[in-house]
């Protein structure tokens, strides 16, 4: 299993020479405190190491992502542990933050976008694995796509924006511009299985 092969046969401009490491691997003898406290502390090094990295993954538990229910669960899990670790927060004031439109992830005080990959994503979603059963949470930087931004608008530019959804429609995994455009950056970790549902509460 590596998140590799997704990245390799994704349809995104910007994947060809991008920088994607795995920092962490759920160890399932141990118990979540302890694994997101791992996972934090890996992906903190790697953010502080390397500041053109694109995205730092997290393998989840084999199993983990065969259902969106199943998925979802663990999205939680991880996610929120990991901002307990950040924050200090009590895991009930990050779960009341998470659903509002200023709610931004927050790795070692940086931006970053977090986004699950997983069995359950059938071969016309965009976060289909390819064959991989391995469940993932890659969060990306924003300084990832402000190294990309056009410099006359200081974001990426619409042309390229256009490019990639295009490309994900002609692999017959079109984007869902709902949950692309929607101020709510929890409605895009996880994505539902098909295009037009309600976005999954995963928090």
């Amino acid at each position: 299993m590596s998140f590799s092969t997704i990245v390799a046969a994704s349809g995104c401009l910007f994947a060809p020479g991008s920088s994607i490491r795995t920092v962490y691997v759920w160890d399932t003898l141990l118990d979540v405190e302890s694994n997101c406290a791992q996972a934090h502390a890996a992906c903190v090094a790697t953010l502080k190491e390397d500041h053109e990295i694109d995205g730092i993954v997290i393998q989840l538990p084999e199993g983990s992502g065969t259902t969106i229910g199943t998925l979802a669960s663990m999205v939680r899990v991880a996610l929120v542990g990991l901002l307990k670790v950040e924050t200090g927060f009590t895991e009930e004031a990050i779960r009341t933050d998470i659903p509002t439109a200023a709610w931004r992830m927050r790795i070692n005080e940086q931006v970053v976008y977090p986004l699950a990959f997983g069995p359950c994503y059938g071969p016309d979603s965009s976060r289909h694995t390819f064959g991989d059963d391995g469940t993932y949470i890659i969060l990306q930087p924003a300084s990832a796509f402000s190294r990309r931004h056009d410099r006359a608008t200081g974001r990426i530019s619409e042309r390229a924006r256009v490019g990639i959804r295009k490309r994900h429609e002609e692999l017959g995994r079109p984007y869902d511009l709902r949950l692309t455009l929607s101020p709510f950056e929890c409605h895009k970790v996880v994505k539902p299985l098909h295009r037009g549902s309600h976005p999954v509460a995963w928090w």
